[in-house]
């Protein structure tokens, strides 16, 4: 079985990517379109694209170079990453091949918070968009899902495989928590420093907490994809706070081990809110006590878990409350044993390797 994995916009390390992939490869052979440099450690085919800038050049080109590569290659399967993708997978799926779409968020809804999409005509965009991604899929073997919800939507057309954004633990051989060994607490938030994060409420909540604790530090680690936030996070000088670029997995995973409370805020969205962010499972590994935007569904996740902290993702008070609670609970040992991690991902790709293998029984 010849497997063509596409991409033209998450890094070629995307972690959800390499884990599929690393799944896949148990099926038969990998070919891996993507934009940068392939990674080194990944023994699948390489197939690298530009990365365009800005994004319409993208969206207008990305797509051209990946339906080029992929014909050549002429797989069994092309599981594709992207929404802008659809009309790619759609031609292949009309020349014999089968098509999976891996659908990473609630697009419909994602739409309606994007600010490079004029606010009078989201909703609008948001409709059409449901309704194209809805006809799209009636072309594709199947669909690959993160929640539950998202699954009974794309049921109606095709076959769904959920597969919820678990860690791997092969990712964490050979790391532990650390105990650096002095007076200092140490938060870390680690993911996208973009809009629809409360990026803004953490950090000023932060600016609150160091008026009244002076051994508190904060390490937030991530691409920055706002130019607003990015002259904001340059701006703020308060002392104990740290920023890193974007760094490996690997990398990222010793600074969680290295920290003491983990924070996961997001703005309220219709797509957040239902959504299976890793790192609010990678930071359970570590037995991190954890401060999370207020979801019902999170708070459905994280049921056995009883060492995380709600909060309203839009109140810097409440935020900054909890990381004193947070903090000095810490300095006298007060949380509970943190240690959990109920879900792996060798529960979620079995859901995905399934897939594979289902028989056609919808579709055209």
């Amino acid at each position: 079985m010849k497997i063509c994995v596409a991409t033209d916009v998450h890094p070629p390390d995307d972690q959800r990517i390499v884990k599929e992939i690393r799944s896949l490869l148990k099926l038969g052979k990998i070919c891996y379109i993507h934009p940068e440099k392939g990674i080194e450690n990944l023994k699948v085919e390489h197939y690298e694209i530009p990365k365009y800038y800005p994004r319409f050049k993208r969206i207008l080109r990305g797509p051209k170079d990946i339906y080029k590569v992929a014909k050549e290659i002429s797989p069994d399967f092309f599981h594709f990453h992207d929404p802008e993708l659809i009309p790619t997978g759609v031609k292949l799926a009309k020349q014999g091949i089968k098509v999976i779409y891996d659908v990473h968020e609630n697009y419909p809804a994602v739409i309606l918070t994007k600010n490079w999409i004029p606010k009078w005509i989201r909703k609008v965009v948001s409709k059409l968009f449901e309704m194209y991604e809805n006809w799209a899929v009636k072309h594709f073997y199947g669909v690959v899902v993160v929640t539950e919800n998202m699954c009974e939507r794309f049921s109606k057309y095709t076959r769904c495989a959920l597969v919820p954004n678990y860690p791997d633990l092969k990712d964490f051989e050979g790391l532990k928590k650390i105990d650096r060994n002095d007076s200092r607490v140490r938060f870390i938030y680690v993911g996208s420093i973009d809009e629809d994060r409360a990026i803004v409420e953490m950090m000023e909540a932060f600016r609150k907490v160091r008026e009244k604790l002076d051994y508190v530090e904060f390490y937030m680690v991530g691409p920055i994809f706002s130019q607003k936030l990015e002259s904001f996070i340059r701006s703020f000088n308060v002392p104990g706070f740290v920023y890193h670029p974007r760094v490996p997995h690997r990398r990222a995973l010793e600074m969680v081990a290295q920290s003491d409370v983990g924070m996961i805020i997001i703005h309220r969205n219709p797509s957040k809110e239902i959504s299976s962010p890793v790192k609010l499972f990678e930071y359970t590994y570590f037995g991190l006590p954890v401060i999370a935007s207020d979801f019902e569904y999170w708070r459905k996740t994280l049921l056995n878990y009883e060492c995380v902290y709600y909060v309203d993702p839009e109140s810097v008070e409440q935020i900054a409350n909890v990381m004193v609670h947070a903090a000095e609970s810490f300095k006298k040992r007060e949380e509970h044993d943190c240690g959990m991690l109920k879900y792996t991902w060798s529960v979620a790709e079995e859901g995905l390797i399934s897939l594979y293998f289902e028989k056609e029984t919808k579709g055209l």
